[in-house]
């Protein structure tokens, strides 16, 4: 079962990539619409993997079967808001922190070291930042609705009269959240600072893969170039006269010779054309001789490489703009279709393999099935958008910070909208208990902490991120011990 439940959560974390990935390629191809599609098709299809796994813990089965599965549910709407706001969050803090001058970190500056670190390098993210924490604050109040009434029935959250109270609770919350939901995207849409944002890096993130790729092939074309160099190395005695094989193994003092003068020719043109400002790359020569290929590749021929690629790409296309328009448009379209079709597929799957694994390890508890849950399904359906955060935070700017943050208090509060209203769907329309009060005790106490401190501070100092990380074992030990000692359900 344990390699089962590893096999569906690697196809769950793709699944969760490929919506990702096909996202970021349709808001590259629909530029224009960058505003609709940052503030409703992004947060709605980053927040998909995680609402669908909530929504099957409770569609199927028996009322008996749905009451164990559901926990999967609330271990997934728990372990990823929690999840989200440590592990990313620290590890963005510590990849993108930079010198603080004056209390602000100084982009791409990073000379502190040492125990001096902690206190004097940081991020510093904008005044949106500091509103979205707030947000994503206000959204967590509507685990109130019914929350609020479970704790007078902690001794017997199962018994009629309890259910008969909270399902019409159940219902209220679940319209509150459903309304959240559309006013937080239509808050992006009239305010649309935070899509503004999602749509930077969705572009900043497709612009890195297409510069790796351009950087490739100018690596490539200058690796071949400096194999055509060593073969005129060894083919040519002279720059006019072509010398056979056989020529070249008879006189291999002569072509030796003749490969030094080369060389030394080859370095004076450079020296020439250098102070003349006219440096020549060496992929146009095919000349340079072997033991000057490191030496003669600068960034400005990377660059000019780079920009004659883009040339060469853009004249070679300029005939097919249709028909390349139209292929990237159905392959942005398949990769969502193929995604969310793995994630309908295979959750169910991980759902019945949580479930039945983790009754059998025994020092999980009696709560087994939520902790797994807790622990194994944030990371597969938030893994690339976990990726993609480290790597952006690492370019060191306000900038890059700044989207990193918000989107994560964005999705807080999307899991506090979306998901929880279709956890309050399942609770009223099947007429499951809720018996989730030690766990969200532990999502309120995590995100108040974390969203209360980004909601009155624009710098994030390095030390923070030490009790910020460990907030994530506490938020286990935390529901453990309310359900161990004061026997909380």
């Amino acid at each position: 079962m344990v390699v089962m439940m590893l096999i569906y959560g690697v196809i769950l974390g793709y699944a969760a990539k490929l919506i990702s990935d096909g996202s970021e390629e349709l808001l590259e191809i629909f530029p224009e619409y960058g505003t609709v599609i940052g503030s409703l098709l992004l947060p709605l299809l980053g927040a998909f993997p995680d609402g669908f796994m909530v929504f099957i813990s409770g569609y199927g089965g028996t009322v008996a079967e749905a009451n164990v599965q559901i926990a999967v549910g609330m271990g997934t709407l728990a372990g990823s808001t929690i999840m989200l706001l440590t592990v990313p969050w620290t590890g963005s803090l510590i990849l993108g922190r930079t010198d603080l001058v004056n209390g602000e970190s100084v982009d791409k500056k990073r000379t502190i070291t040492g125990f001096r670190a902690l206190t004097e390098t940081g991020c510093t993210v904008d005044n949106d930042t500091t509103i979205n924490a707030r947000i994503a604050i206000a959204t967590t109040l509507s685990f109130w609705f019914i929350q609020g009434i479970a704790f007078a029935h902690l001794s017997n959250p199962s018994a009629a009269k309890t259910i008969l109270v909270e399902h019409p609770l159940a219902l209220a919350g679940f319209i509150v959240c459903a309304v959240g939901f559309v006013a937080y995207c239509a808050y992006q849409m009239i305010v649309p600072k935070l899509a503004e944002k999602r749509k930077q890096k969705a572009m900043a993130i497709v612009k890195m893969k297409h510069e790796k790729a351009m950087a490739l092939q100018v690596i490539m074309k200058l690796h071949n170039a400096a194999n055509l160099s060593l073969q005129s190395s060894l083919m040519h005695l002279d720059s006019t006269k072509v010398v056979e094989k056989k020529e070249v193994k008879n006189n291999k003092a002569l072509a030796l010779g003749k490969r030094w003068q080369a060389k030394a020719a080859e370095k004076k043109r450079l020296r020439e054309e250098a102070a003349a400002g006219e440096k020549t790359p060496l992929i146009e020569s095919g000349e340079a001789p072997v033991g000057m290929f490191k030496r003669s590749i600068s960034k400005q021929q990377i660059a000019q490489q780079v920009t004659k690629q883009e040339e060469e790409d853009s004249d070679s296309s300029s005939g097919s703009d249709d028909e390349s328009f139209g292929k990237e448009l159905f392959l942005a379209v398949l990769m969502m279709l193929v995604g969310a079709a793995l994630v309908a597929i295979f959750s169910d799957a991980l759902v019945d393999v949580i479930t039945n694994l983790a009754p059998r390890i025994p020092f999980l508890g009696k709560n087994g099935v939520f902790f797994m849950s807790f622990i194994v399904t944030p990371f597969v359906s938030n893994a690339s958008e976990l990726i993609a955060s480290l790597t952006f935070a690492a370019k060191k700017t306000r900038e890059s910070s700044a989207l990193t943050f918000s989107q994560i208090y964005g999705a807080v509060s999307m899991n506090c909208t979306l998901s929880l209203a279709i956890f309050y769907a399942l609770i009223y329309f099947r007429g499951l208990t809720w018996s989730f009060s030690a766990e969200t005790v532990a999502i309120l106490f995590v995100t108040l902490i974390v969203c209360t401190f980004a909601a009155f501070t624009r710098t994030y100092k390095l030390w923070h991120a030490i009790p910020n990380v460990l907030l994530y074992p506490a938020s286990i030990f935390l529901v453990w011990a309310l359900e161990t000692f004061l026997h909380w359900t």
